[in-house]
């Protein structure tokens, strides 16, 4: 045991780390981690985890525009062998091979069907260029849950000057009923959100944004969607300890405020559902393999 390891209060609602990067080198990818796979392992196995998602992105070669990824092109034959290859546990500490792919504008990712069918797990997230309307933005998520191989809608609230007026209960009791689960995601509370236009001294802002996450974890609450709580770690720092690299690396107590912000707005601890990582997963693989028998 170390001095980094979590709180068993924390680890019994977040035993597993859902949305971490490491440093895949994917052809054409400008957004890699830039942690090893064993680094990941280690610092997951020093605070207590059990296992880690990886999710590497999707290659997003030109900022703003994510395209289709060509299965015959350097990145499509990257992901393919990515997506197929063994699991691996390291300092006791499994380690799944997922990805976070673009959901682009026509609802559709950017990886092959066959590439997300392999992957243990997939998240769709917005990155880039997000459309203008609100009614453009619901029609996207709500096809990107229609997609089979998607398993969680990451980080949905990061473009918030797009997002007012979203009816969010709505988008999640959708994205519910069709199976997937929604992303708590820390670093886009610590990071993008609240937190960051308090360190810039933009107090009034900051209380603004502070609002419109808290309503849309209430919503999330409401709706009863799986929750995924997730980091969404790019740098060895960001994984929440005693004392951080710098102020914008979140501690462990920001975590456990961050936790308790969910509580108090609505999310039970049923909802969360990192403790049922492994089990999701298999069945995931089960539930694939029967639809293309």
């Amino acid at each position: 045991m170390t001095g980094d390891r979590w709180p068993d209060h924390i680890l019994q609602l977040v035993p597993n780390a859902i949305h971490v990067h490491h440093a895949s080198r994917f052809p054409e990818s400008r957004c890699s981690g830039k942690q090893s796979r064993a680094e990941v392992a280690k610092f997951a196995a020093d605070r207590g985890l059990r296992s880690v998602v990886l999710t590497p992105h999707v290659g997003n070669p030109d900022p703003g525009m994510p395209r289709r990824v060509a299965e015959d092109s350097e990145l499509g034959m990257a992901l393919t062998v990515y997506a197929r290859s063994e699991r691996q546990t390291l300092y006791d500490v499994m380690l799944y091979d997922g990805l976070e792919d673009n959901i682009l504008q026509d609802g559709a990712l950017c990886a092959t069907a066959s590439t997300l069918a392999d992957a243990d797990y997939v998240i769709a997230s917005f990155h880039g260029t997000v459309p203008e309307t609100v009614a453009y933005l619901e029609e996207r998520l709500i096809t990107i849950g229609q997609n089979p191989y998607v398993d969680l809608i990451g980080h949905p609230q990061r473009y918030m000057e797009r997002m007012d007026g979203i009816d969010w209960e709505k988008i999640f009791i959708r994205l519910r009923i069709d199976g997937k689960a929604a992303e708590a995601n820390v670093n886009a509370w610590h990071n993008y959100g609240p937190n960051k236009l308090i360190r810039k001294g933009q107090l009034t802002e900051a209380a603004e944004a502070a609002e419109f996450q808290r309503a849309f974890y209430a919503a999330m609450g409401r709706s009863g969607i799986p929750v995924v709580v997730s980091l969404d770690i790019h740098e060895y720092g960001m994984w929440p300890s005693g004392q951080p690299e710098a102020d914008w690396m979140p501690t462990v107590a920001q975590l456990e405020s961050y936790l308790q912000m969910l509580i108090d707005e609505g999310i039970t601890e049923k909802q969360i559902s990192n403790h049922s990582v492994e089990e999701y997963i298999a069945k995931r693989r089960s539930r694939l393999a029967a639809s293309t028998a």
